[in-house]
């Protein structure tokens, strides 16, 4: 068979059509893969963000609870206890949080640890208010 033929040359041109196409849909599979597989990660990053996040919430509603508990009845230790472990759990889960770095951009890590610092001020408020309350008994 001549290479030079009109024949061959068409054959060659669909060769290399066809290999392109298998080489186009190869790649296309590549990435369709790992953009995949990179989306089902950032799911999973975003979930367990949400999820430490809804529990920092609501372990600042029970500390609320707790301290409208203690003013009611400060005579009760297990009152003023469950003020102290509910506002220790919210610092502990911001500070959970906060390890996660991989996970967060800048934007949410600057919130995470204003959160902290607000967690720590409703501390030393609880503890300040607790002290009040005591003394005024």
């Amino acid at each position: 068979m001549d290479i030079y033929s009109l024949r061959s040359r068409y054959a060659l041109i669909s060769f290399m059509l066809g290999l392109l196409v298998l080489v186009a849909a190869a790649s296309g599979h590549y990435l369709l893969t790992h953009t995949r597989e990179d989306t089902a990660l950032h799911i999973d990053n975003r979930q367990q963000l949400l999820a430490q996040s809804r529990q920092i919430r609501n372990t600042v509603w029970q500390a609320r609870e707790a301290v409208g508990q203690f003013l009611i009845d400060p005579e009760r230790a297990e009152n003023q206890a469950s003020v102290h472990n509910t506002i220790d759990q919210a610092i502990l889960s911001t500070d959970h949080l906060l390890g996660m770095k991989e996970q967060l951009n800048a934007k949410q890590s600057a919130q995470i640890k204003h959160v902290a610092e607000l967690t720590r001020a409703l501390r030393d408020a609880a503890v300040e208010l607790i002290a009040i309350r005591l003394d005024t008994r």
